[in-house]
Formats: C-alpha cells, structure tokens, sequence
C-alpha cells in the first residue's frame, strides 16, 4: 500500500511540475488547453512522469529528493528563464530544504507547484483585463494627414543584398514597391548597430554612442525598452500624440507622448492554431516554444536536430490591421507598429501563409559563438528569408490600400524601415571575429530598410551612405518644418561611415563602409 501510495503521490507530482511550464505558457497566449495538441502533449507528460515516478520507487528517499530538485530546478530553468548562479542557487536551496524536511518534503513541493499554476492561471488573467482598450476617436490629434511609422525587424537595404539571382529579384520588387507607392527610397542606409534595442534607442534619439544597452540588459536582465525617444516627444510637441503598436520584445510605450499602446504577445501561438494542419506539428512547435523560453537550452536546441529548427512567427498579422483601423478613426495622430518581419523565425512563404511542410523552414539562427552561418545554412536561410521579406511588403500593400480606400493615402506620411540587417553572416560582427568579417558579414549585420513617403510626393532613390539617427534627424526637420538648431538636434561631428563591433563593453567602434564590393569572395574590411 505505501508504495502504491508513493507511486501516486511521486506521479502526481511529477506531472504537475512538467505541465507548469506548458500550462504557464497556454494560459498567458489565451491559447485553448483543450486543443488536441495540448492533449497529446499532457499524455505523453503523464507517461513520462509515471515512468520516472517508477524508477524513484526503486530509489533510495534521497536519490529521489535528488532527482525530484534535479527536474524542479530544470523546471524552472525552462519557465522562469533561470541563468547560471541563479540556476545553483535554486538548486541548492531545494537540496538543503529536501534535507530539513525528509519525508514531507514531497508534499510540500505538491503544495508549491500547486501554487505555482494557480499564480499562473491569476497573472493570465490580470494579462488579459489590462489589455489596451481600442483607440478612441477623441484622439484626434492633428488637422493635417497622420504619420504612419513602420519599423519592419531585420529588413536589409536594396544595396545591402547578396548578388544571387533570388535576392536580386528581391532587390527589384523592393524598389518597384516603393517607386509604385510614391516613396523616397535610401538604397544604401545602414545602423551602427547590430541589435535592434541599440540601433532603434540611438535612431530615436539621433545619436550614435558605444554604450552596449543590449548585452547590458541581458547581463542585468532588465526589460528591453526605450524609455527615452525623441522622435515620439518631439513629435507630440508639434501635434502628433503616438499611439504605439508593439509585441513584447521591445517596449516602445514608455514615453509621455504615446497616448494609445496595443501589445501582441510573441511568439504569435495563435497563427499556429488556426493554419498548421498537422496535429504533431502544431505540438512540436509548442515544445519547441517551451524550452526556447530558457536562454541557457536555446543556445544548445540551435544546434540540435529537429527540436532546435522548430520555432513559432514574433509576427502577428492583427497588428498591421488594428493600426490602419485606428488611422481610419484618428487620422491625426502619429502612428508606431514595431514589426517583427522577416526576423526569424523564418516561417512566412510569400502570401503570408505559415509553411512548416517545406524542408527549408529551419530557423538558421546565428549562434552567440564565432561561427555564424556556414555557406549551405546561409543559402538555406536566404530561400526562407526572401518569402518573409516579400510578405512584409504584401501586409504593407494591405495597409496602404486600406489607406487609399479611406482616402488618407495622398496626405499621410509614411515612414519605413529596418533596424539591422538579416543576421546571415559567416561570421557574428564581434570583435573577436574582427579579422575574419567580410564585407558581406558587415551588410548582413548592419545595412537596413529606410524609405519615407511625404504628402503629395514623387518617386526618388538616393544611394548615399547614410546611418538611421541622420536619416531619422533629418526626417524629423522636413515633418516639422523647423531647424536643427530650432529642435535642439546637433549634426555628428563626425559623418564618416563607421559601426559598432559587440562582444565587449563598450561598443568597438570601426570606421568602415558596408556596402564596398571587392570582389566575388568579398574580402576583409
């Protein structure tokens, strides 16, 4: 009776522990816990637990404490996204609490994890009752057109492109998109920056320091935001309140001025639901998105077959569309959507429909290592990252011809851009890495979208060099009409193209211009 009972107990636990992370994960999406993936997902949780619960009968009470803190402290590694001293720390609090309370320390860890999923059921709902309410038309803002700013994730600049033919072709339909739409294209705009929480603080705020805020927010484990932006405050100050729509991976809603702010959660699960057919697909994505949840395993599931390719769209089409509706009801506000498209994964074919059937959906994510890309894997990522990038394009059609039909199109100006590059290198743009990059490694990190569409314009290209704090400065001055000096803006003293090498703190800073060819091998910089 008392091993049964064990054997119970020990199962009961054990499943609770492996479906936290799950259930904290379907609950804060609003995803259904009924979906037959979810399903085949806690059968095979409840098969694993009872098989672990029957090798811990056979174990002594405290190899079984052991293993019990063991899989918690991997629990929470996966769901609270532990790093390395925290992880210890956990570890061997549980060990000395397992060795104060002996037998009942199983049941005390029933009524924790207990605990646990109740708090995650409560803090989903708490999610879900602070959701932005929608844009109401009291907001008018502005007499004239609204300004409609997208920044589109990882999209490289016309010039920035390999000289494949595929990625030529997307060089020629990027430049008919926008010469179609009316805009001023930079062919050859580029960040100092590799990452989008220091390229889009620096473009916001029309500067270009080597403080490394990425690495300083991972290593601090502090929110990834901008709380400073002054775009969006002087913009509020010349009768443009912002409204802003954002995932959670960056916070763009800090600022006084933003008026109207709408969060889509990521990964985008709900895409899953309604388009992949395949019961088992639909629950390997869903493992898939767990363990990504840790930054420790996703650095080793990158590498691993099957599980480490699996990964769910950042995008979420509602986005887009809950923009051009509000644009319809305030046409005189400023408008912000940060769109995570074609940031990997690379899971978009061309018309927006997710495609986890083709062999060539693997998430070719460059490693925090020396080694980026080998020369097939960048091949592969190009095949899956020109679609995406095509169906960035086609949503920003929808949202233009939405414009048009209300008859906003003509009078709105229209920002569009990239932060960074698509991430493909060889070689990560590090400073250990330095004598290795090429100048291809350096457009992929660092060349990016910039176009804007001024009220009644006319199509143009200008294939300067430029960074995005002078193109974002200088587009600030033309929508406002004032000076540099009116608006406090000071110009670089120094406008030499250069860029910013991670891997230390501070920034490395290299005179350099991305966009030189020398050859078919690209050579060193």
């Amino acid at each position: 009776m008392m091993v049964q009972s064990s054997f119970g107990l020990n199962s009961l636990l054990l499943f609770l522990m492996l479906m936290y992370p799950l259930l904290g994960l379907l609950w804060h999406h609003q995803y259904p816990i009924y979906a037959s993936e979810v399903m085949l997902l806690a059968i095979a949780i409840a098969a694993i637990a009872g098989l672990i619960s029957l090798g811990l009968g056979a174990c002594s009470p405290l190899v079984a404490h052991l293993a019990l803190v063991t899989l918690l402290t991997l629990v929470l590694l996966v769901h609270v996204n532990l790093l390395f001293l925290s992880l210890l720390v956990v570890f061997f609090t549980g060990l000395g609490v397992s060795f104060i309370l002996g037998e009942k320390f199983r049941l005390v860890l029933l009524a924790m994890m207990a605990a646990l999923i109740a708090g995650a059921w409560f803090d989903s709902r708490i999610d879900i009752a602070n959701a932005s309410p929608p844009l109401t038309v009291s907001h008018e803002g502005a007499t004239q057109g609204p300004i409609i700013h997208i920044l589109l994730d990882g999209f490289m600049s016309p010039d920035g492109l390999p000289e494949t033919d595929e990625a030529q072709d997307l060089r020629s339909h990027t430049l008919g998109f926008f010469r179609d739409h009316d805009f001023h294209l930079f062919t050859r705009a580029y960040s100092h920056y590799g990452s989008t929480l220091d390229s889009m603080t620096r473009a916001f705020n029309f500067r270009n320091d080597s403080e490394n805020l990425f690495q300083r927010s991972v290593m601090l484990r502090e929110p990834m935001s901008i709380p400073q932006n002054a775009w969006f405050n002087t913009l509020g100050e010349h009768g443009y309140p912002v409204a802003v729509y954002q995932t959670e991976s960056i916070d763009f809603c800090a600022p006084d001025d933003v008026i109207h702010c709408e969060v889509f959660t990521m990964p985008n699960l709900k895409s899953i639901r309604g388009e992949v057919r395949s019961i088992g697909t639909r629950a390997l994505v869903l493992l898939r998105t767990i363990l990504a949840q840790s930054v420790l395993l996703n650095g080793y599931l990158q590498e691993a077959v099957g599980l480490g390719s699996w990964g769910v769209s950042a995008y979420d089409r509602r986005l887009l569309a809950s923009l051009a509706r509000d644009v319809q009801q305030a046409p005189g506000l400023a408008f912000f959507a940060h769109v995570l498209i074609p940031h990997p994964p690379l899971v978009y074919s061309e018309d927006c429909s997710l495609d986890y059937d083709s062999e060539l959906w693997q998430r070719f994510t460059a490693s925090t290592g020396d080694v980026g890309n080998s020369d097939e894997s960048r091949r592969v990522r190009y095949r899956r990252y020109i679609p995406q990038a095509l169906c960035a394009l086609r949503e920003l059609e929808l949202l233009f011809a939405k414009l048009r039909e209300h008859g906003i199109y003509r009078q709105a100006t229209i920002v569009v851009h990239g932060d960074h590059g698509s991430s493909a290198f060889n070689y990560p743009t590090i400073v250990s890495n330095k004598d290795k990059l090429t100048y291809r490694d350096l457009r992929e990190s660092y060349s990016t979208l910039f176009a804007i569409k001024y009220p009644n314009g006319d199509f143009s290209i200008n294939d300067q060099v430029l960074s995005l704090d002078v193109l974002m400065a200088r587009a600030l001055l033309r929508i406002t009409g004032k000076s540099a000096e009116e608006l406090g803006l000071e110009a670089p003293a120094d406008q030499r193209p250069f860029i910013y090498l991670s891997g230390v703190m501070p920034l490395a800073k290299e005179y350099v211009n991305v966009f030189t060819r020398n050859g078919p091998d690209e050579g060193e910089p």
